[in-house]
């Protein structure tokens, strides 16, 4: 279709802001826990940090993408692969 990749950049920079917001209440809510327990071995822990990290990293790519780049213009990225991310990630 031709107002295809028109439709996936919209569907792109309207549902994105909503993952960046739930990621970060993710991240609030796990750094909680984490300075609320001691319950965790430090291996666990550190697998926790190491893959919020990560996950961080990715999302603050996709940010200097975005801002690099103006709004009809392909960002190269779809949100499909950012739900495939952020699926694996949980």
């Amino acid at each position: 279709m031709i107002g295809m990749p028109i439709k996936n950049r919209y569907r792109f920079h309207s549902e994105i802001p909503i993952y960046f917001t739930q990621f970060a209440n993710f991240v609030q809510d796990m750094e909680a826990k984490l300075a609320g327990t001691n319950l965790l071995a430090d291996q666990t822990r550190s697998d926790i940090i190491s893959k919020i990290t990560e996950m961080s990293s990715y999302l603050n790519v996709i940010k200097m993408i975005m801002e690099s780049k103006k709004h009809y213009e392909d960002l190269g990225i779809s949100i499909d692969e950012v739900l495939i991310k952020l699926e694996t990630f949980k």
